[in-house]
Parts: C-alpha cells; structure tokens; sequence
C-alpha cells in the first residue's frame, strides 16, 4: 500500500494516510495535531519499512479503518550508573 508520511521537525507526531488524501479532510484531527506536520516521504509498505517504532500492521489496519493513522512519539531517557 503506498501511504504519505506526516510528520514535524521533532518527530514527536507522525500522521499516515493513504497515498495523495488531503490531511485537512480528515475530521477527527484536531487543528493543534496537524499544525507543524509537513510531508515526509511517500513509501510502499510492501517493500519498504515505516519509521522506528511504528507496527506495521498495527498502521495498516487503521489507515483501513479510519483513513488515517496518528501518533504521539515519546521518549524516556533514564540515567544509569556505570560500575567500574
């Protein structure tokens, strides 16, 4: 399936959506989540991998489901201590 990646400068959001939708059409987006969100890349999930982090399947059922797959990226970073 080709889909078009969203996504902003932090990669902290990521919109996915079928190849060539118009993301302002998608009514259950909130304004707040699709500001900042530029296009990415456009991929074929038959061959080639989505970002880090993201389950294929899991993307692909909503993008069938709902047109669309939207996420929030967060990181947790934890200091650990080194023995000698």
């Amino acid at each position: 399936m080709l889909v078009d990646i969203y996504r902003d400068q932090t990669h902290e959001k990521y919109l996915i959506v079928k190849c060539s939708k118009d993301i302002t059409k998608i009514t259950a987006a909130d304004a707040e989540f699709l500001k900042d969100l530029k296009h990415w890349r456009r991929i074929d999930t038959d061959f080639e991998n989505l970002p880090t982090g993201l389950h294929t399947n899991e993307v692909l059922i909503a993008i069938e489901g709902r047109g669309y797959y939207a996420a929030r990226r967060k990181v947790t970073i934890r200091e650990i201590e080194i023995l000698d």
